[in-house]
């Protein structure tokens, strides 16, 4: 699945986030808890500002004595009037007034002025000079002034004259009677309005010091860690891009973490210079190696092929080796001891690579050369064996099973060094019981003995080796023998390499998904007998056996006309070019399956790898339809070159 891209978001933006949010934070949780400070303070600064006002009107008067020359009409009251008025706005109250409480709670307003002309007008209408108000209840600013507070308290009301702050100072005799009250009126909303200035500024303060800081702040931060990494970044991209560069880390005053991580990528750098070099030199010599194993493989397959076929009129032999690793240990051999006696050997060699490959090629070319020199097969075994148990220094051993096949008279000799049992095939399979022997190399004494049966015609034997019988698949189980068996009656009425092919396959199918167990070699011959071969002289005419054949099995059908016509195009090649003077014919017919079998001493020719012959139309009456035809109208075509002569069999299904 295709990762989704992520926005990049750089480091420094984050910190200048982070600051921002904390500014405000700060000022949120400021103005949440600082409001009644601030509401206090400017009550306070209005408290001075009363107090200054009420000295003012006092000063205004003259003394003490002259609140009582105020008169209603007098030039001194509307003077008196004229400089409060000029308090109120100078000190930004909303009204300032004077006046008396008598002995029955009754106030008599001498002085009223507010700083509105509006306000001003209406107050003195309504509570003007003379006025009396009967009280109910004292404000508890004017209890504490007339209890002796000369300094003064305040209350805030809310009337019909507005929501103000009202601050009461007495103006006492010098006996320290109060003989009169001064009221000054502030605004609420003006002191709000000051605390929100007050607020403001703070605010302003407050954000030019965290611009300050910020500014710095990031400077630091771009010179410390942004520029570092940034440094480092590009390090390792120069690394990647061109590996064998070496980096100084720059000089530090102080060290920190991105010195750290500097100092940890300096370390890294090193170690992975090391480790490059390192795997440079495995991945060469693993290169080397690799080479050498692909050579070794074909040097092993030109002595052990990964496949042989070998089949006469007389017999069917198929073999194949698949090793686990690019080399072996298993190796099968199938070569003529004389013109009417075939052998196979089948081994296993202890181990597996190079080592196994080497003793392989060393025992398979010592138990052929002493078999085609003439010694039997118990002879050429322990002879074998006193060779190499004299000189290995690595201790192998090698297990081996060799049988040779006379083809005229069925007589199957064998000898065993230690190899698992072969599969008899006859009516019902089962296994060969040989004397066991002892592998080749453990000991110089191995007393290997040789075993004699007579196969009849459709009867043979299957060798295998332990890679077959030992497969394990994901549960753990082994394939074992029972199983073999099993496969092999499913399969023996076939040829020697669909049998051994119906192994192979089996064998994979049932390890599953699992890497190969062991190499898998095995080898299978069948023994046809002689009865049905026909000798053909070496002319056109002696066809006519042929075609009566197999007209007898089929009729004259289209199928069977097919089969006359690519057998004829065959013995016409061999008739014409191969220089025989001896021609045989075996044919047989098995569960659909149509096998003729052409055998003659000429020169050597192997149509199933040759290059198939194009002839125009005009040609193919003068001399045979082609190889290509062949090809083209059988189930399948097997050669082999065989004591000097040629053995082509071809097969047809005839369903």
């Amino acid at each position: 699945m295709k990762k989704s891209k992520k926005l990049r978001f750089p480091i420094l933006s984050k910190i200048a986030l982070l600051f921002v949010v904390g500014q405000i934070l700060s000022l949120v949780i400021f103005l949440i808890f600082s409001n009644g400070y601030l509401v206090k303070k400017a009550a306070e600064e209005k408290k001075s500002n009363a107090y200054a006002s009420g000295l003012a009107l006092m000063t205004a008067i003259g003394s003490k004595e002259g609140l009582f020359q105020i008169s209603e009409d007098s030039d001194f009251r509307a003077s008196i009037h004229k400089t409060s008025r000029w308090i109120c706005k100078n000190m930004q109250l909303r009204y300032l007034y004077m006046y008396t409480l008598d002995e029955n709670n009754y106030r008599h307003y001498l002085i009223c002025a507010a700083a509105d002309d509006e306000d001003d007008k209406k107050i003195n209408e309504e509570v003007g000079f003379g006025y009396v108000q009967k009280v109910e209840r004292l404000y508890s600013a004017e209890i504490e002034v007339l209890n002796g507070n000369e300094k003064g308290s305040y209350n805030v009301i809310d009337n019909d004259y507005g929501n103000v702050y009202m601050f009461i100072m007495p103006i006492n005799d010098s006996d320290g009677n109060v003989l009169a009250l001064i009221g000054a009126d502030f605004s609420i909303a003006n002191i709000l309005k000051l605390r929100r200035q007050q607020e403001i500024f703070i605010i302003l303060i407050n954000v030019f010091v965290f611009i300050v800081e910020l500014f710095f702040t990031l400077i630091l931060i771009r010179h410390s860690i942004i520029r570092p990494i940034l440094f480092t970044a590009g390090r390792m991209n120069k690394f990647v891009e061109e590996r064998n560069i070496s980096f100084v880390s720059k000089k530090r005053i102080f060290r920190d973490e991105i010195s750290d991580i500097e100092d940890s990528f300096q370390k890294m750098e090193t170690d992975i210079s090391d480790y490059i070099k390192k795997i440079e030199s495995l991945s060469y010599e693993k290169a080397q190696n690799v080479a050498q194993l692909d050579v070794a493989r074909r040097i092993q397959n030109g002595i052990v092929p990964e496949e042989m076929n070998m089949s006469d009129s007389s017999y069917d032999i198929y073999g194949c080796m698949h090793p686990a690793l690019e080399v072996g240990g298993d190796f099968y051999d199938i070569f003529n001891i004389s013109e009417k006696k075939i052998c196979v050997v089948v081994g296993d060699i202890s181990g597996k690579g190079i080592a196994a490959a080497l003793f392989m090629a060393m025992v398979k070319t010592a138990v052929k050369s002493r078999i085609v020199a003439g010694m039997s097969l118990s002879a050429a075994l322990n002879d074998v064996n006193r060779e190499i148990a004299i000189s290995n220094p690595e201790n192998m051993f090698a297990t081996v099973f060799t049988a040779v096949l006379d083809c005229e008279t069925g007589e199957l000799g064998f000898a065993n060094a230690g190899h698992n049992a072969p599969v008899l095939i006859k009516d019902k399979v089962s296994y060969l019981e040989p004397d066991p022997g002892i592998a080749l190399g453990l000991f110089e004494d191995a007393d290997i003995r040789e075993g004699r049966i007579v196969l009849s015609a459709g009867e043979g034997i299957v060798i295998y080796t332990d890679g077959v019988t030992e497969s394990i698949n994901a549960e753990k189980k082994q394939f074992g023998e029972k199983f073999l068996a099993e496969i092999v009656e499913g399969s023996k009425n076939g040829s020697s390499k669909d049998i051994v092919n119906t192994i192979v396959r089996s064998v994979q199918s049932f390890a599953g998904s699992l890497p190969q167990f062991d190499d898998i070699t095995c080898a299978s011959f069948i023994f046809r007998g002689n009865e049905g071969s026909e000798i053909l002289s070496t002319d056109m005419q002696s066809f006519t056996k042929v075609k009566n054949k197999i007209i007898s099995l089929f009729g004259n059908t289209e199928r069977s006309r097919t089969v006359i016509m690519v057998c004829e195009e065959i013995f016409s090649n061999i008739v014409n070019y191969s220089g025989t003077d001896k021609i045989s014919f075996l044919s047989e017919n098995k569960n659909g399956i149509f096998s003729v079998t052409f055998t003659d001493n000429g020169v050597p020719f192997d149509p199933v790898n040759s290059a198939a012959e194009e002839r125009d139309f005009e040609e193919l009456d003068q001399g045979g339809m082609g190889i290509k035809l062949v090809r083209q109208n059988t189930k399948e075509m097997l050669y082999s070159r065989t004591a000097g002569k040629n053995v082509l069999t071809l097969r047809f299904d005839m369903n």
